[in-house]
């Protein structure tokens, strides 16, 4: 396949000099508010294009949903309308931006719950129409992908690992808006993964952990002498020797289960083998990923690894990326500050201004109507069928 060549994009006092080389055109250095409700939390954030966060607030969830047992997503939407005006008007009030000085609102549009999307694109199209701005939908996991182009001068291309409760992909990131996506999730999610797991144990139960996510609940009891040796996972996919890109973690959980009801006593043992078992689904699936990018040449043979996501916030699983990419001299495994791995307002702000600098995207009001939610989309062209699918 062909690859289309990347655009050309060169800074000069102040100014984004943008297009093909034959054709330049200038966009000044802007203000964007970005608006997050893709899931769980309501994230508001105000980003200049040059990479300065001037406000940002995120009103979670997490100890409504564990009531709950989980996030529902009617419950989430109600949320979310209670929290968007206080945090919209927050984040103004911090950053001492009018509305009327702001270039544009970058609000997530996809994928996510659809109830939830709607409420931060419905206030996000209010606001736009009402101070007569550009209205910016943002891609949620291209969006986690460049954060770290704005917390670690990360430059494009690179290959994006996202693990999250919601999702796990890799995919390669040529430009803001060109992305190939390489392997995908099968089933459920790492996220999902860690919080069933945690609840099947009952670590919310325990001292110091009733409100925390359950994933951080599995990382600190891990963390408290567990070994991963002591009962390991055995079996727990069949995905370790396929040859693609693809993450299971199904399997993971089933086995888990399984271990935990001959086990229980020991909390610690069993926290780590489970943290020990995702890391390395994660890291061969990621290998596959390095080897298949260089293959084809989708990517040089030096690029970064970028990892987002709340699942990327976990110690195990940056120690055994940061491994991965010393083994295949990379130069590094990038992780963005845990605060920006899970759901935020930077990421939808930045990536908005990626897009806004790049006179890409940008809505105006009269043409609002053709901006609508999508609960599924996928992160770019799908290529997941051109890589192997043997066992090695």
């Amino acid at each position: 396949f062909a690859l289309a060549p990347l655009k050309a994009l060169q800074w000069t006092s102040g100014f984004a000099v943008i297009g093909n080389r034959g054709s330049r055109r200038l966009c000044s250095i802007g203000t964007i508010l970005g608006i997050e409700t893709s899931c769980d939390d309501t994230g508001v954030a105000m980003v200049t294009t040059d990479g300065r966060i001037l406000a940002e607030t995120v009103y979670g969830q997490t100890t409504t949903h564990l009531a709950t047992g989980g996030i529902v997503p009617a419950t989430a939407a109600q949320l979310h309308a209670a929290n968007i005006n206080p945090a919209i008007s927050q984040v103004l009030h911090e950053s001492g931006v009018a509305m009327e000085t702001v270039d544009a609102v970058a609000v997530t549009n996809c994928p996510g719950m659809a109830p939830c999307l709607k409420v931060g694109l419905v206030h996000a199209k209010r606001l736009a129409r009402r101070f007569n701005k550009p209205l910016i939908p943002v891609h949620h996991m291209r969006a986690h992908a460049l954060t770290a182009c704005l917390t670690d001068g990360v430059q494009l291309p690179f290959l994006a690992l996202l693990l999250s409760g919601g999702h796990s992909l890799l995919a390669v990131a040529r430009e803001v808006d060109d992305f190939y996506l390489v392997g995908r999730g099968l089933d459920q999610s790492p996220g999902d993964t860690l919080d069933k797991c945690a609840r099947y144990l009952r670590l919310s139960e325990l001292p110091g952990l009733g409100d925390l996510p359950g994933g951080r609940a599995v990382e600190i009891v891990a963390s408290q002498g567990g070994d991963s040796r002591a009962w390991p996972l055995s079996g727990s996919s069949t995905r370790f020797n396929k040859s693609d890109c693809n993450f299971s973690f199904s399997g993971l959980q089933s086995a888990f289960r399984q271990l935990a009801n001959r086990v229980r006593q020991h909390y610690p043992h069993l926290c780590a083998s489970l943290q020990y078992a995702l890391c390395r689904m994660v890291a061969t699936r990621t290998a596959r990923a390095v080897k298949f990018a260089r293959r084809t040449e989708l990517l040089p043979e030096s690029f970064p690894i970028v990892v987002s996501g709340g699942v990327a916030a976990n110690s195990a699983v940056r120690s055994s990326l940061q491994s991965l990419a010393k083994f295949y001299d990379l130069p590094s495994a990038v992780f963005p500050p845990a605060r920006l791995c899970t759901d935020n307002g930077v990421m939808i702000a930045w990536a908005g201004a990626q897009l806004w600098r790049r006179r890409l995207h940008c809505v105006m009001p009269r043409d609002f109507a053709s901006v609508d939610l999508e609960a599924r989309c996928p992160i770019g062209e799908d290529l997941t069928g051109l890589v192997p699918t043997g066992t090695s």
